[in-house]
Order: C-alpha cells, then sequence, then structure tokens
C-alpha cells in the first residue's frame, strides 16, 4: 500500500516537472513576442557595404540619416558576417560622406530599373 501511495506522488511529481518545463520552454520562446524588443540588425563597416555591393549581393538599402539599413539577396551566405537575422544588417555612414554619393561613385546605379533600389528618409 505504501509502494502504491509512493508510486503515485512520484507520477504526479513526474507531470508536474514536465507542466513547469512546457511552460519555461513557451514564455521563454513562444509566449508574447509583441511584448519582447526586437533584436537589432547585426553591425556592418560601410566599406564593406559598398564592397558587397560591387559584387550584387545586396538587394536594396534604406538611408534614415547615417544609418543604413543593408538588405542581402537570400542566395547569398551572410553567415560569415556574424549575423542572428541572416540578410539584414545595420551600417553608419562615416562622417563628412554621402551614402548615395558614394554608392554611385562605387559605380553602382541607383534607383533605375536595373540598378540598386535606395529609399532614403
Amino acid at each position: 500500500m505504501a509502494f502504491t501511495r509512493l508510486g503515485y506522488l512520484l507520477i504526479l511529481a513526474i507531470m508536474l516537472a514536465g507542466a513547469v518545463a512546457i511552460a519555461l520552454v513557451v514564455r521563454d520562446f513562444g509566449g508574447d513576442s509583441g511584448s519582447k524588443k526586437a533584436a537589432a540588425p547585426p553591425e556592418i563597416e560601410f566599406q564593406r557595404v559598398i564592397d558587397f555591393l560591387k559584387y550584387g549581393a545586396i538587394t536594396s538599402i534604406d538611408v534614415n540619416g547615417k544609418n543604413l539599413t543593408v538588405r542581402f539577396r537570400d542566395d547569398v551566405d551572410t553567415s560569415g558576417l556574424d549575423a542572428s537575422s541572416p540578410h539584414t544588417f545595420h551600417s553608419t555612414v562615416p562622417d563628412g560622406r554621402d551614402a548615395v554619393r558614394d554608392i554611385e561613385a562605387a559605380g553602382i546605379r541607383v534607383n533605375t530599373p536595373d540598378g540598386l533600389p535606395v529609399v532614403v528618409h
């Protein structure tokens, strides 16, 4: 009789541990993602952006002052760039330089049918 009750308590403890584990996983990974702040895109140097543009690896750039949001083509392997968001990066234009002028100076067409889409905010 004592073994039966001990068995029931053991089963109850296992079920409780499972419920706690499920609650922790759902809270950390699934829960209400709207309340969590989105991670900032990884940083990439401005000169590397220009270099990647020359290879045709970038699909678009958003310019907001000195801040750039750079989007790579889906077929480009960005894993070597230490990215958590594999195809979107942040860059900062150095002082005294203009992003669009530097892109055009590198020989990249900007905002033409066959050129790079650059949105300036």
